[in-house]
């Protein structure tokens, strides 16, 4: 009898330890994901940026030159 609580007892707390590792892979997974994702946005708005400063500068540049003439 002792060996059959002892084998239901092995069983479980090596379920519980495979519980355990999946979730940690899936929170870490969900972190990778989160992290590209804010990285990502962070690249989308100085990429946004960039080009509003670039088309602000031709704007200048051009009223510039017009006023130059």
């Amino acid at each position: 009898m002792i060996y059959v609580v002892m084998a239901i007892a092995y069983y479980a707390v090596l379920t519980l330890g495979l519980i355990g590792v999946l979730a940690l892979v899936a929170a870490g997974i969900y972190g990778l994901v989160r992290l590209y994702a804010f990285v990502l946005e962070r690249v989308l708005v100085a990429k946004k940026l960039r080009d509003l400063f670039h088309m602000f500068m031709v704007t200048q540049i051009t009223t510039e030159a017009r006023e130059r003439e």
